[in-house]
Formats: C-alpha cells, sequence, structure tokens
C-alpha cells in the first residue's frame, strides 16, 4: 500500500469514503450503502472499486471497501490533526480493528501502512511494548492486522518486533498468532524470507526460534518444500542448540503440513528419532514435541510416542497427553489405542492440567461410541494407581467431570 496516501485521497470521493466508513462500523463485510446524497455525484463518478445504481453505492470488494475507508480515516485523523503520536495511532488503528476482527481484509492495516511515512510501524510497536506505554497485545493485533500491508518489511525490523513482544507473551497460546501471521507474510515475500533465515542461522536467540521455523514454512508455502526440507535436515544436526530445536520443529510441521514423498518422510521420521538422543536437553524436548506433532499423520511415529510415555518421565508423559488431546477427535481410530491408555494410566495428578485433558479426551471416547468397557477399565486403574495420594471419591469425581457426565447421560 502507498505510504503517500495524499497521492491517493483525491481520486476518491469524501462522500465516498464516509459511507465506506459508515459500512465499515456497522462490523459486518457488507458492500452495499444506500444514501440520497448519492445521487448527487456524477452516474460516471466510478472505478475498479466501486459503482453507482441510483442512490446505491456499490464496493466492487471487501479490500475496496476498506481501501477507501482506510484512506477516510487517515484523512480525518491524520492529515487534518496534523501530528500524532506512535500510541495514538495505533489507537486510532485499534478503533478500526474492533469492528472487523475476524475479516479476511483489514482496514485497520490499511490504514496504518498510511502512516508508514510518518514512523516506522515496527519499530513504533516495539517500542510501544518495551515502554508498556500501551499492553501487548493491544499492539499486536494491529501489528498482525498491518503487516500484510506495510509496502516493506526489513530482517531488522521483524527481529524487533518478535524480541520485544517474547518476555511479556511467552506461554500465552495468544503470543503464536504472530508468528503465524509473519510466516504468511512471507510466503508473498520469499525474497525476505531465506535472508530472514540466513540472519537467524548465526544471531537465533530464544525469542526469535519460532521466527525461524515461521522463515522456513514461509519457503514451503511458496513451493520450495524441498529446499527448506535440506535446510532443516542439515540445521537438525547442528551444533547451535536454538538452531536444532527451530529445524526439528519444522521437520515435524513439514510432516504434518506437507505431502512429501515417501524418501522424504522416512528422511523427516530419522531425524525426529536422531534428536531424542541429543546430548542436550532441549533439543531432546523439541524432538518429543516435534513428534507428538508429526504423529498426528505418521501412524508409525505413535509408536515412538507410547514408547516415550512408557519412560514415565513427565516431560515424555505430557506429550503423550497434549497429542491425544489435540486429535480427540480422531483418537478413536488409532490402532494402539490400548497402549496409549495404558500410558495415560502412569500420569500423575500433578502435571499440569493433564488430568484435564484427558478427561476430555475420555469424554470424546465415550462420545464416539468407543468401547465402554476398556474405558472404564482405564479410569479404575488410575484411581487405583493414584490412590496413595489419598483422593476422595468427590475429587475423582470433579478431575473427571465431563467423562462422568458423558456416563450418566448414557445410563439414563
Amino acid at each position: 500500500m502507498d505510504c503517500h496516501p495524499e497521492r491517493e485521497s483525491n481520486l476518491v470521493p469524501d462522500l465516498i469514503g464516509r459511507l465506506a466508513l459508515q459500512l465499515h462500523s456497522r462490523r459486518g463485510e457488507h458492500l452495499s450503502i444506500e444514501n440520497c446524497e448519492i445521487a448527487q455525484l456524477d452516474s460516471r463518478s466510478h472505478s475498479d472499486l466501486w459503482a453507482i445504481q441510483g442512490n446505491q453505492l456499490l464496493f466492487s470488494s471487501l479490500s475496496a471497501r476498506n481501501h477507501c475507508a482506510a484512506l477516510q480515516f487517515y484523512h480525518e485523523n491524520i492529515e487534518q490533526s496534523g501530528l500524532v503520536s506512535e500510541a495514538a495511532a495505533f489507537d486510532l488503528a485499534h478503533e478500526l480493528w474492533r469492528h472487523e476482527i475476524g475479516h479476511a481484509d483489514l482496514a485497520a492495516g490499511r490504514f496504518l501502512a498510511l502512516v508508514c511515512d510518518r514512523f516506522n510501524v515496527l519499530e513504533a510497536a516495539a517500542r510501544l511494548i518495551d515502554s508498556g506505554e500501551r499492553e501487548v497485545f493491544h499492539v499486536l493485533h494491529i501489528v498482525e492486522a498491518a503487516l500484510k500491508y506495510l509496502p516493506a518489511i526489513t530482517v531488522d525490523e521483524l527481529c524487533t518486533i518478535t524480541v520485544a513482544q517474547h518476555p511479556k507473551t511467552e506461554g500465552d497460546l495468544a503470543g503464536g498468532m504472530l508468528f503465524r501471521v509473519i510466516e504468511d507474510v512471507l510466503a508473498d515475500r520469499p525474497e525476505l524470507a531465506w535472508p530472514l533465515y540466513r540472519h537467524l542461522m548465526s544471531a537465533i536467540s530464544d525469542p526469535t526460534l519460532n521466527l525461524a521455523t515461521s522463515a522456513l514454512m514461509a519457503l514451503a508455502k511458496a513451493g520450495q518444500v524441498d529446499e527448506v526440507l535440506n535446510r532443516a535436515l542439515a540445521d537438525g544436526e547442528s551444533e547451535n542448540i536454538l538452531l536444532a530445536q527451530a529445524a526439528l520443529w519444522t521437520v515435524a510441521r513439514l510432516l504434518d503440513a506437507h505431502d512429501l514423498p515417501t524418501a522424504a518422510q522416512a528422511r523427516c521420521v530419522e531425524a525426529l528419532r536422531k534428536g531424542l538422543g541429543h546430548v542436550a536437553d532441549n533439543v531432546k524436548r523439541a524432538a518429543m514435541r516435534s513428534i507428538g506433532l508429526a504423529a498426528r499423520r505418521h501412524e508409525a511415529l505413535r509408536n515412538d510416542l507410547i514408547d516415550l510415555g512408557k519412560t514415565a518421565d513427565r516431560e515424555a508423559l505430557a506429550v503423550v497427553v497434549h497429542h491425544l488431546f489435540m486429535n480427540s477427535e480422531a483418537v478413536g481410530r488409532y490402532d494402539q489405542l490400548p497402549e496409549f491408555l495404558d500410558v495415560l494410566i502412569t500420569v500423575p495428578l500433578d502435571l499440569g492440567r493433564c488430568v484435564d485433558d484427558i478427561d476430555l479426551v475420555i469424554s470424546q471416547l465415550l462420545k464416539g461410541g468407543y468401547r465402554v468397557d476398556l474405558l472404564l477399565q482405564f479410569l479404575t486403574a488410575w484411581v487405583t494407581r493414584h490412590g496413595s495420594l489419598k483422593i476422595r471419591e468427590e475429587e475423582s469425581i470433579e478431575r473427571f467431570d465431563q467423562t462422568v457426565m458423558v456416563l450418566t447421560c448414557t445410563q439414563n
């Protein structure tokens, strides 16, 4: 999007812009609006963005409507008010964004792209997060909205915003959205993705670990699967522990998201299994999590998960539970489900929210008509095994409340 909105503002009549904003405020994706003032416009006043039919204005697409709305919003709030602070610009964008959450095209992003001649959007976002002047997700929602509309993005800018948000989003699932958006943007700009990854090969850190995976997965989306696979497999054996972690996760995502040739699948599976024997604990953990992801589509790796669970290692058990939880609608079709249930019996009560996740899995299996006798055996065995914790009967019911609810409904 042009960073010089004054070049385009004269091409969009004020009435068209105001009506675009009016449609936007209705929170929907409506493209037409009636207004008696429309008739005052020359009926030949049209463009690829809109058309006029009597008193009705018709936008050609949501992106056309948002383009006009963003220009009008910029004209009303930036051009007419003179200087505006970085924080104020993000607040204005947030005002637009809250009316279009979930839309495929975003006026908020288009608006923020229009101010890029006044300040660097990504660097400004990092400053607002670092200083605490604005709440981190207040800023990130707008960054995510704006990224694909920014006319230029640099490696340094992506690293800067990634590092700034990390300490305030670590462990929050919502923080992952930024990397999904970056991945989509880089898929359309592969000329940026490779330099970004090459930079991270030597400069990777905890905050930029996910950024490295996003860069490679973007290139895979852009059709460079073979190149990405070879790079990830090579870096999975790197002496750089962080790079190896990012590479193994990339290998798992390639297995999960792409239909790789049989030989390539075998290379990936071998790399993940090899990662389990790495001397660095963090790489071992990355390999476990990667196997947990890739096992969704690759049955052979489910046996690896079962073997990991049988070690009774707490992190391994957590990976097994997470895999079953994330694939709860499919696990009833697993040939190895009885073996998985045997592993779940060993999951302790104090392993995070794992018991709650198991409850969901078991309740889903019951709803799906899976063998009630086997599931009841599991529940009995779990309570018996952990009886030394003196769990009262009512506490067991609370722990497996969804399962008990399903069982109660099926008996009535």
